[in-house]
């Protein structure tokens, strides 16, 4: 099954169904980097959206 959308400049297009999928990052594939203008540099790598999201918490924290 097939269904007609509407992009930005109204054409419409067909896509099928099983196409139009959710794209997420793959797990670990975040990177991060802070710096201020003292001097500090805070990176993180590998993360996920469970630690990016834990990361700004602790971020919050600090504040």
């Amino acid at each position: 099954p097939e269904e007609l959308i509407r992009t930005g400049n109204e054409e419409r297009q067909e896509v099928a169904k099983d196409k139009l999928k959710r794209t997420t990052p793959h797990k670990g594939s975040i990177m991060v980097t802070i710096r201020t203008r003292e001097g500090l540099c805070i990176q993180k790598k590998g993360l996920d959206y469970q630690g990016l999201k834990t990361l700004v918490e602790k971020l919050e924290g600090l504040c």
